[in-house]
């Protein structure tokens, strides 16, 4: 399949670097608002093409799959686009900015019959499986409560700017909602939220609790202005799963019922963590899906209302939401 990166910063390399070991995945074309910047891109990572604008891109009737890597507020305008366009979409997480957005991107690429995902990249990790498998066959007993945490000092000016959907929900919280919806679900009874704002009106750090139907709750605190531990805690009725880290599930400790460690598991290695993703993707393409099963478009969406409900407790509005 040929693939095209729409937005070349940091997380493309990392993706250009996966399609170079995947067999099924061609480095097609590389596009950026400036030439020049798309050159280099295609030269360093093999690409055939280099576009100095996205609409140049999108002509290309060879572009196959197009992997948007732009801010969280343009995912949405991308990758309605590329899908009028005919291409599959794989938009870099968040899916999009807002629930509303989601909706209008899945709705068209269902009217188009065209796939549309999230890199959702935690999701996608062989650690991910472990860690439901474990938390379903009975190792800690019947898991009650998840506590964690993501907490990173960062400095990018986008997540400073509500323009470009910045804060720590889109950025890092995502990545908690997302292992709190592996373990139990989306069907939750009620969400309680606060955050801190930054001057700019955007959370720079923000803690959230999640009560489900069942019971059940998961409560987590995010920044992304302070250091924290980044790790997560899974409470069952006869043990405990310590994750460590949350974001990327480096290992993971078994405790039992008297919190004393009976098993370790560490990740599998990797040459690229993106490699499990794009597999995926094309995988979900070749049998004619429309998303994939690690993030299908229900959690997507129903992930996307768990923020756009804490946001509004908040007070927190993005200027292109009217």
């Amino acid at each position: 399949m040929n693939i095209a990166i729409l937005g070349l910063g940091a997380i493309a390399k990392q993706m250009a670097k996966a399609i170079a070991l995947n067999p099924d995945a061609v480095p097609y074309a590389a596009a950026a608002r400036n030439l020049s910047r798309a050159q280099a891109f295609a030269a360093e990572f093999g690409f055939q093409k280099a576009y100095g604008s996205y609409d140049e891109l999108l002509a290309d009737p060879a572009v196959e799959l197009v992997y948007i890597a732009v801010p969280h507020a343009l995912h949405a305008e991308y990758a309605i686009m590329c899908l009028k366009a005919g291409k599959h979409v794989l938009l870099e997480k968040p899916f999009t900015a807002t629930y509303a957005q989601a909706q209008q991107v899945i709705d068209l690429a269902r009217e188009k019959h065209l796939f549309a995902g999230e890199g959702m990249w935690m999701k996608y990790l062989p650690m991910c499986d472990t860690i439901k498998q474990l938390c379903e066959d009975g190792t800690i007993g019947q898991p009650v409560m998840m506590h964690g945490s993501i907490g990173y000092c960062l400095t990018q000016p986008r997540l400073f700017d509500p323009a470009m959907a910045g804060g720590a929900l889109l950025d890092v919280g995502c990545y908690t909602l997302a292992l709190a919806g592996l373990i139990f679900g989306y069907d939750t009874k009620e969400i309680t939220s606060r955050a801190v704002l930054t001057p700019q009106g955007v959370d720079a750090t923000h803690t959230y609790v999640l009560t489900y139907e069942n019971g059940k709750m998961a409560s987590f605190t995010n920044s992304m202005v302070s250091r924290g531990g980044c790790t997560t805690e899974i409470w069952g009725t006869a043990g405990c799963l310590v994750i460590d880290t949350t974001n990327n599930l480096a290992k993971v400790t078994v405790l039992d019922a008297a919190g004393a460690p009976v098993r370790t598991i560490d990740r599998q290695p990797w040459q690229n963590s993106y490699q499990y993703e794009l597999a995926a993707v094309l995988t979900a393409i070749g049998e004619g899906r429309l998303d994939t099963p690690q993030c299908p478009h229900s959690e997507i969406l129903s992930r996307l209302l768990q923020m756009d409900i804490m946001r509004s407790r908040w007070g927190m509005k993005y200027p292109f939401e009217g």
